[in-house]
């Protein structure tokens, strides 16, 4: 399948289009938009997009190498807790209204959701994630150090 055809890409462009649109002014309609500093509006929500746009990147990478996919979404929820930090900052600082912080959090929500199911579906089924050349058997160094405390 196609990357820019999952839900989780889908929902991704979805929040770049979002935080584009909120750093150049775009107001929710019936909303005041408060007054956001140049700092923050060239700043912290560049970093936002910035980041939001490495999301999309991460997306493809996990589609692209099966046996990376766990690590890919790992670092997809890394990033993405980086943008949460930020638009909660900016909401409590009155930088961005109500409005626009929940609907930017509620795509974060679930974007969040979908890279965590993805994520543990990418495990092995014996609770690890596997990559290549490693061992799929969880246990292993526990039962060896369990055989060196008997001989003891």
């Amino acid at each position: 399948m196609l990357a820019d055809k999952l839900s989780i890409y889908v929902d991704t462009f979805n929040l770049c289009k979002l935080i584009g649109q909120y750093q150049q002014g775009h107001r929710v309609k019936g909303d005041r938009q408060p007054s956001m500093p140049k700092f923050a509006r060239y700043g912290i929500m560049n970093d936002c997009l910035s980041r939001a746009l490495r999301l999309l990147d991460v997306v493809y990478e996990a589609n692209k190498y099966k046996s990376k996919r766990y690590y890919a979404y790992d670092s997809y929820l890394e990033i993405h807790q980086g943008i949460k930090s930020r638009v909660r900052l900016m909401g409590e600082l009155r930088w961005l209204t109500t409005r626009q912080t929940n609907n930017i959090m509620s795509l974060l929500d679930k974007t969040g959701r979908q890279a965590t199911a993805l994520r543990n579906a990418s495990q092995s089924p014996s609770g690890t994630p596997t990559a290549a050349g490693e061992s799929s058997h969880y246990g292993a160094a526990k039962q060896d150090t369990a055989a060196d405390d008997d001989i003891r």
